[in-house]
């Protein structure tokens, strides 16, 4: 066995291409670290931090962000784990032991999971059976690593995509909340934010825990569509921003309408209501409009448009799709 050092994908940090300006960035993928790495003060903090050369660019990163992993040399075959079985009594004093184990292991169903051996939670465990619960530890044969490392791979892409899915159901459900909101605009605008924040959150937590269980395993996150994940939960929190902020344009619209008396009705085209909005100076509402309900066609402002508290946003799709 070897031990090899690499910068993990969805890691934040400064490069630097041949001749041009230094910038941060997030990595796609992971970035193994040779013998090499040397130290250099970074362009755009100033601090002395570790410095790489790779495919002509420069990276600057800190010791911290280093992770390092166990690998097999050529011919080795010495992964040895063990298949964890455990049966929890239904209302015993004891947590969920998931997000312990999926920085250990490769989960196979809820209570089954393939881990190192030498990672095998001992003080988990016996916690665990003070609280009445089972637990079994089975090893595997040193010959079967690499179907261990296949099964370990749709493992992983199973629940990146079972957290992407929870993540779209959420902002949906955040989304239908914020449509229906009798609050003032600027508190259901932070509410709504909060919400995203925390679902984003969830998936970085999670995708971490991942990372930290494949590299366990030599399991490179390209393997297991980690920046595919990571892409897809960007464009939920993006998608999560801008429906606020035509929330926030919306609303604005309908007050300074009212304030003319030419408030629209539930058979107002958004088209005109947008036009309204234009004609009083309110250009980026105005845009915002037309942008949110771009081919829709014959969009009508909702039922209950027309009441001061309450614009109801919709872009004509109510599918989770990011």
């Amino acid at each position: 066995m070897a031990t090899q050092s690499y910068l993990p994908a969805a890691l934040r940090l400064v490069v630097q291409p041949a001749g041009k300006m230094a910038y941060w960035y997030v990595t796609q993928k992971e970035i193994i670290l040779g013998s090499g790495n040397e130290t250099a003060t970074c362009p755009v903090t100033g601090f002395t931090v570790r410095t790489i050369v790779q495919d002509g660019v420069r990276v600057f990163f800190l010791p911290n962000q280093v992770n390092y992993r166990q690998v097999d040399e050529p011919g080795d075959n010495n992964l040895n784990a063990c298949l964890l079985l455990y049966d929890i009594p239904q209302n015993a004093p004891i947590d969920n032991p998931s997000p312990v184990l999926r920085r250990l292991g490769l989960r196979v169903n809820l209570s089954c999971w393939v881990i190192p051996e030498s990672d095998l939670p001992y003080t988990l465990l016996h916690e665990m059976q003070v609280a009445g619960a089972t637990w079994h530890a089975v090893r595997f044969d040193r010959s079967e690593a690499a179907k261990l490392v296949q099964m370990g791979v749709q493992s992983l892409k199973r629940e990146l995509a079972d957290q992407v899915a929870r993540a779209r159901r959420s902002q949906a459900r955040a989304m239908a909340v914020l449509d229906e909101t009798t609050e003032s605009a600027e508190r259901a605008e932070q509410r709504y934010l909060r919400e995203s924040a925390v679902i984003v959150r969830r998936y970085e937590e999670l995708a971490a825990d991942l990372q930290t269980a494949a590299a366990r395993f030599g399991i490179a996150p390209e393997t297991f569509g980690l920046a595919d994940a990571t892409a897809a939960m960007a464009g939920i929190g993006l998608g999560m921003a801008e429906r606020a902020k035509l929330f926030v344009q919306s609303r604005a619209a309908i007050a300074a309408a009212s304030l003319t008396g030419t408030a629209p009705d539930e058979n107002t085209p958004v088209g005109i209501v947008a036009d309204m909005a234009e004609d009083m100076g309110l250009n980026e509402t105005a845009a915002g409009l037309r942008a949110g309900f771009a081919g829709v066609p014959g969009s009508m402002l909702p039922a209950n448009a027309g009441n001061a508290d309450f614009f109801r946003l919709t872009d004509g799709d109510d599918s989770d799709a990011a």
